[in-house]
């Protein structure tokens, strides 16, 4: 019951969920159930859950970041790619 209950608050996430199950399973084998354990216990999954979605966050930042790079990089070859064959042209129409 405190698993669902804690997944259901948190989202069932494919790793937080077994974060979740691992820390219900400690708290109810070492603490007492009290409100205060309890609230403790939802102040660490909670921490947990947060640090998780910065992570995330992130992973997706550089994953945007990266694709943005590569797409300047192709676009400033592309550009260049012109402006070498734009010379060469103009070079074969001075020797002619």
């Amino acid at each position: 019951m405190l698993v669902s209950k804690f997944k259901l608050k948190y989202g069932e996430k494919k790793d937080l969920g077994k974060y979740i199950d691992n820390e219900v399973a400690k708290f109810l084998k070492n603490d007492r159930l009290t409100e205060d354990n309890l609230r403790t216990l939802d102040v660490k999954i909670s921490k947990e859950a947060d640090l998780r979605d910065k992570k995330d966050a992130i992973l997706e930042d550089r994953k945007s970041n990266a694709g943005s790079v590569r797409s300047r990089a192709s676009s400033q070859q592309r550009k260049h790619g012109a402006t070498a064959d734009a010379k060469s042209v103009a070079s074969s129409r001075r020797s002619s």
